[in-house]
Protein backbone atom coordinates (compact mmCIF):
# COMPACT_ATOMS: atom_id res chain seq x y z
CA UNK A 1 0.00 0.00 0.00
CA UNK A 2 2.69 2.05 0.69
CA UNK A 3 3.48 2.96 -3.39
CA UNK A 4 -0.02 3.62 -4.16
CA UNK A 5 -0.23 5.76 -0.98
CA UNK A 6 2.94 7.63 -2.92
CA UNK A 7 0.47 8.26 -6.44
CA UNK A 8 -0.66 11.51 -7.31
CA UNK A 9 -4.15 12.96 -7.56
CA UNK A 10 -3.35 13.12 -10.95
CA UNK A 11 -2.47 9.64 -11.48
CA UNK A 12 -5.99 8.26 -9.41
CA UNK A 13 -7.25 10.44 -12.48
CA UNK A 14 -5.86 8.47 -15.03
CA UNK A 15 -6.56 5.53 -14.16
CA UNK A 16 -9.12 3.42 -16.31
CA UNK A 17 -12.70 3.90 -15.64
CA UNK A 18 -12.69 -0.22 -15.92
CA UNK A 19 -16.15 -0.92 -18.05
CA UNK A 20 -17.98 2.29 -16.42
CA UNK A 21 -17.67 4.40 -19.46
CA UNK A 22 -17.03 7.45 -16.67
CA UNK A 23 -15.05 10.01 -17.94
CA UNK A 24 -12.14 11.28 -15.29
CA UNK A 25 -12.33 11.96 -12.63
CA UNK A 26 -14.85 8.93 -12.63
CA UNK A 27 -17.66 11.23 -10.76
CA UNK A 28 -21.26 9.52 -10.45
CA UNK A 29 -23.50 12.33 -11.33
CA UNK A 30 -27.93 12.56 -10.19
CA UNK A 31 -28.70 12.15 -13.92
CA UNK A 32 -26.50 8.89 -14.56
CA UNK A 33 -29.20 7.69 -11.58
CA UNK A 34 -33.00 6.24 -11.75
CA UNK A 35 -34.88 8.66 -9.68
CA UNK A 36 -38.10 6.78 -7.75
CA UNK A 37 -41.21 9.77 -7.87
CA UNK A 38 -42.45 9.78 -4.26
CA UNK A 39 -46.12 11.24 -3.68
CA UNK A 40 -47.46 12.44 -0.55
CA UNK A 41 -50.88 10.75 0.31
CA UNK A 42 -53.19 13.27 1.37
CA UNK A 43 -55.43 11.27 3.48
CA UNK A 44 -52.50 9.73 5.76
CA UNK A 45 -49.15 11.78 4.38
CA UNK A 46 -47.77 8.73 4.04
CA UNK A 47 -45.08 8.98 1.13
CA UNK A 48 -46.22 6.70 -1.55
CA UNK A 49 -43.98 5.24 -4.54
CA UNK A 50 -46.92 4.46 -6.93
CA UNK A 51 -44.80 2.98 -9.77
CA UNK A 52 -41.34 1.70 -9.34
CA UNK A 53 -38.98 2.70 -12.35
CA UNK A 54 -36.44 0.14 -13.13
CA UNK A 55 -33.22 0.58 -12.85
CA UNK A 56 -31.38 0.30 -16.38
CA UNK A 57 -28.29 -0.53 -14.76
CA UNK A 58 -24.60 -0.05 -16.63
CA UNK A 59 -23.54 -2.71 -18.65
CA UNK A 60 -26.29 -5.03 -18.18
CA UNK A 61 -29.58 -5.76 -20.95
CA UNK A 62 -32.89 -5.90 -19.37
CA UNK A 63 -33.63 -2.30 -20.85
CA UNK A 64 -32.68 -3.17 -24.17
CA UNK A 65 -31.07 0.15 -24.80
CA UNK A 66 -29.90 2.92 -22.04
CA UNK A 67 -28.63 0.91 -19.80
CA UNK A 68 -26.27 3.59 -18.37
CA UNK A 69 -26.90 4.40 -14.70
CA UNK A 70 -25.15 3.30 -11.83
CA UNK A 71 -27.82 2.87 -9.09
CA UNK A 72 -31.16 5.09 -7.87
CA UNK A 73 -32.43 8.06 -5.73
CA UNK A 74 -35.29 9.47 -3.86
CA UNK A 75 -36.23 13.74 -4.01
CA UNK A 76 -37.91 13.56 -0.74
CA UNK A 77 -41.32 15.57 -0.63
CA UNK A 78 -41.47 17.33 3.10
CA UNK A 79 -40.54 20.54 3.56
CA UNK A 80 -36.48 20.74 4.64
CA UNK A 81 -36.86 17.10 4.71
CA UNK A 82 -33.55 15.04 5.29
CA UNK A 83 -31.79 12.06 6.38
CA UNK A 84 -29.78 12.82 9.90
CA UNK A 85 -29.94 8.55 11.01
CA UNK A 86 -27.75 5.90 10.09
CA UNK A 87 -29.64 3.65 7.44
CA UNK A 88 -29.76 -0.16 8.14
CA UNK A 89 -31.01 -3.08 5.87
CA UNK A 90 -33.78 -5.17 6.99
CA UNK A 91 -33.80 -8.35 4.60
CA UNK A 92 -33.80 -6.29 0.87
CA UNK A 93 -35.04 -3.35 2.60
CA UNK A 94 -33.08 -0.07 3.07
CA UNK A 95 -34.57 1.25 6.09
CA UNK A 96 -33.80 4.71 7.21
CA UNK A 97 -35.64 7.60 9.24
CA UNK A 98 -35.81 11.06 8.04
CA UNK A 99 -36.47 14.68 10.00
CA UNK A 100 -38.40 17.35 8.87
CA UNK A 101 -37.52 20.53 10.81
CA UNK A 102 -40.82 22.41 12.62
CA UNK A 103 -41.43 25.99 10.98
CA UNK A 104 -41.41 27.65 14.02
CA UNK A 105 -42.27 31.89 14.22
CA UNK A 106 -41.08 34.06 16.88
CA UNK A 107 -44.50 35.95 16.59
CA UNK A 108 -46.47 32.49 17.43
CA UNK A 109 -47.39 31.26 21.31
CA UNK A 110 -47.06 28.13 20.10
CA UNK A 111 -43.80 25.81 19.36
CA UNK A 112 -44.12 22.90 17.22
CA UNK A 113 -41.44 19.80 16.99
CA UNK A 114 -39.66 18.24 14.07
CA UNK A 115 -41.56 15.71 12.59
CA UNK A 116 -39.99 12.17 10.93
CA UNK A 117 -40.96 9.35 8.59
CA UNK A 118 -39.64 5.85 8.35
CA UNK A 119 -39.26 5.13 4.76
CA UNK A 120 -38.43 1.11 3.62
CA UNK A 121 -37.13 0.55 0.12
CA UNK A 122 -36.29 -1.84 -1.99
CA UNK A 123 -32.04 -1.17 -2.05
CA UNK A 124 -31.45 -2.45 -5.78
CA UNK A 125 -34.32 -0.01 -7.11
CA UNK A 126 -35.59 2.37 -4.79
CA UNK A 127 -38.80 1.54 -5.17
CA UNK A 128 -41.37 0.13 -2.41
CA UNK A 129 -42.47 -3.19 -1.19
CA UNK A 130 -46.00 -4.26 -0.98
CA UNK A 131 -47.23 -3.57 2.23
CA UNK A 132 -43.88 -3.28 3.97
CA UNK A 133 -46.34 -1.48 6.34
CA UNK A 134 -49.00 -3.23 7.13
CA UNK A 135 -50.84 -1.86 9.44
CA UNK A 136 -51.32 1.64 7.27
CA UNK A 137 -53.55 -0.25 4.76
CA UNK A 138 -51.47 2.06 1.88
CA UNK A 139 -50.13 -1.10 -0.34
CA UNK A 140 -47.48 1.37 -2.20
CA UNK A 141 -46.33 3.37 0.87
CA UNK A 142 -42.42 3.67 1.02
CA UNK A 143 -42.24 5.59 4.18
CA UNK A 144 -45.15 6.66 7.33
CA UNK A 145 -44.84 9.51 10.06
CA UNK A 146 -43.57 7.63 13.29
CA UNK A 147 -41.60 10.93 14.19
CA UNK A 148 -38.78 8.18 14.74
CA UNK A 149 -35.05 9.77 16.21
CA UNK A 150 -32.04 7.89 15.54
CA UNK A 151 -32.10 4.37 13.64
CA UNK A 152 -35.11 1.92 14.62
CA UNK A 153 -34.22 -1.48 15.73
CA UNK A 154 -35.90 -4.71 14.00
CA UNK A 155 -37.40 -7.31 16.49
CA UNK A 156 -38.73 -10.82 15.19
CA UNK A 157 -40.24 -13.09 17.64
CA UNK A 158 -40.68 -16.52 17.92
CA UNK A 159 -43.68 -16.66 16.00
CA UNK A 160 -42.23 -14.89 13.20
CA UNK A 161 -43.71 -11.45 13.61
CA UNK A 162 -41.29 -8.26 13.03
CA UNK A 163 -41.76 -5.21 14.33
CA UNK A 164 -39.69 -1.92 14.37
CA UNK A 165 -38.97 -0.61 18.03
CA UNK A 166 -38.13 3.66 17.79
CA UNK A 167 -38.00 6.49 20.05
CA UNK A 168 -39.61 9.30 19.03
CA UNK A 169 -38.60 13.25 19.09
CA UNK A 170 -41.16 13.63 22.55
CA UNK A 171 -38.74 10.79 23.89
CA UNK A 172 -41.53 8.30 23.53
CA UNK A 173 -41.42 4.63 22.85
CA UNK A 174 -42.95 3.17 19.48
CA UNK A 175 -43.48 0.07 18.46
CA UNK A 176 -45.10 -0.99 14.16
CA UNK A 177 -45.46 -4.03 12.81
CA UNK A 178 -43.46 -4.08 9.27
CA UNK A 179 -44.02 -6.94 6.51
CA UNK A 180 -40.16 -7.21 5.23
CA UNK A 181 -39.13 -8.84 1.83
CA UNK A 182 -38.21 -12.34 1.96
CA UNK A 183 -34.52 -12.26 2.67
CA UNK A 184 -32.37 -14.18 -0.08
CA UNK A 185 -30.03 -17.22 0.81
CA UNK A 186 -27.23 -18.05 -1.10
CA UNK A 187 -25.99 -21.26 -1.89
CA UNK A 188 -22.39 -22.72 -2.32
CA UNK A 189 -21.66 -22.74 -6.14
CA UNK A 190 -18.23 -24.69 -5.54
CA UNK A 191 -16.11 -26.18 -3.05
CA UNK A 192 -12.48 -26.31 -2.39
CA UNK A 193 -10.48 -29.00 -0.48
CA UNK A 194 -8.10 -27.86 1.81
CA UNK A 195 -4.99 -29.87 1.97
Amino acid sequence: MSAWNTLSAATYNSLSPAGTSLAAPYVVSKSRLQGQAVTVNAGNQDRDIAVNATVCWQGASECGSGNNQFGWYLDLPGNGEQIVYNPQLISSAFVVNSTVPAQNSPSSCTVATDQGFTYAVNMLSGGAFKNFFPTMLDPVAAGIKLDATGSSFPVTTASGLTSLIYQTVLNRKGVTPINPPVNSRANRLTWIELR
